[in-house]
């Protein structure tokens, strides 16, 4: 039984693999989604595939949801009400796709990632993916946007409660999350403070101690800090404008 359950395994991630490099992410998401309904603790290397399927297509549904935004915005004196009508429901079929998926990877993390989540990297990298999802969840106009805030701030904090317990203050994952954490709070919560008080204390606390890990672990530290500094830098100016 293990024989079979590590040569599927192995498979799987074969194919979520080629799927990347053709970057063909919708049937890399089926692929993800088997390995993740094995009920195995991933490695670091099959959650980082697991990750960039959700990401990709929950992007593009992101991005288009935003164009349409912003062409409405742009465009609402000058069109019809009927091309008006035509592009809202085109926004409102995409945030359907959108919320579809959050609650895809959502049910994949709380049903099978989460329980069978050995270390704290991994408890805390399926709490922050879980704050991420319910994140782009709040970003579509949809019913219980309210009720995704809250479960995403909640997903968030205890995330972040056990990274600062049991992770070293320069390891990538606990980075990552205190740069979506901070965006949460920048865009979402729109507490702006708070997210330049986070963003912060993680780029210092990282920097303090970078000079004290491995050559692997620094290139992957230093990679989400400079994600880190870029938004501090950004809002710095937008809170002066």
């Amino acid at each position: 039984m293990a024989a079979i359950l590590a040569e599927q395994r192995q498979e799987l991630v074969f194919n979520a693999r080629i799927c990347e490099q053709l970057s063909r992410f919708e049937e890399m998401v089926e692929y993800v989604r088997r390995l993740a309904q094995l009920s195995v603790d991933l490695s670091s290397d099959e959650r980082n595939l697991l990750a960039v399927a959700y990401k990709n297509i929950v992007a593009a549904r992101r991005d288009a949801i935003k164009h349409l935004v912003n062409l409405e915005q742009k465009e609402i004196r000058s069109m019809k009400e009927n091309q008006l009508s035509i592009l809202r429901q085109y926004r409102g079929g995409i945030e359907q796709e959108l919320n579809n998926l959050c609650l895809d990877a959502l049910v994949l993390c709380d049903r099978y990632l989460l329980p069978c989540a050995a270390q704290a990297e991994s408890k805390v990298f399926y709490m922050k993916m879980k704050g991420d999802y319910y994140r782009y969840s709040c970003e579509a106009s949809i019913a219980g946007a309210s009720d995704a805030s809250e479960r995403a701030l909640f997903s968030y904090s205890t995330a972040l409660e056990l990274a600062q317990a049991q992770l070293h203050a320069a390891n990538a994952v606990r980075l990552g999350l205190c740069l979506n954490f901070s965006v949460f709070c920048y865009h979402i919560l729109h507490q702006k403070e708070k997210a330049t008080e986070l963003a912060k204390k993680a780029f210092d606390d990282a920097l303090a101690v970078l000079d004290s890990i491995p050559e692997d672990a620094y290139r992957d530290a230093t990679i989400v800090m400079q994600l880190i500094k870029d938004n501090l830098d950004q809002w710095e100016i937008q809170m002066v404008y």
